[in-house]
């Protein structure tokens, strides 16, 4: 008994693909490249403050010529990113402003008079979720709100 083969346009149409798809062959990782994130490898670890364009310099200086990017690119296929100190936004030895409490001898004997906000949050997968809640003081109500997208 013979079987018979499905054309290949018939298989990509059924399987849903496109037919290069079919017939693409991925070319390996060369030797040179290869090489190349052993060298990236070891000189990070040597020195790991170096950013893409020293190691491309380095490279160049063994016999590598690669550009800035190519550097880039394996130093993030390979999960290394350079060690350097982040931006300190606040500033040394200065005070923080200190806001009058205007609350402090207040009585509220009614609704609306005092409200409370919170504004917290919350990391997630994709980013941070914001939850914001409003209480009013004197009946304990509370409101939150959680935007749709942040």
């Amino acid at each position: 008994m013979k079987t018979k083969e499905l054309p290949v346009s018939v298989g990509a149409r059924l399987l849903g693909i496109n037919r290069t798809s079919i017939y693409y062959q991925g070319k390996g990782i060369s030797a040179e490249e290869l090489a190349c994130k052993a060298i990236i490898d070891h000189l990070h670890t040597d020195h790991p403050t170096w950013g893409s364009r020293q190691m491309a310099a380095q490279l160049k200086l063994r016999g590598y010529h690669i550009g800035r990017r190519k550097a880039r690119r394996y130093m993030n296929e390979m999960g290394i990113h350079p060690i350097y100190p982040k931006m300190n936004l606040s500033k040394r030895m200065q005070q923080a402003k200190v806001c009058p409490y205007l609350l402090r001898n207040a009585v509220i004997d009614k609704p609306n008079q005092a409200w409370s906000i919170d504004i917290t949050y919350i990391p997630i997968r994709r980013g941070y979720l914001y939850l914001t809640a409003v209480i009013d003081w004197y009946s304990v109500n509370g409101k939150y709100s959680v935007p749709r997208k942040s």
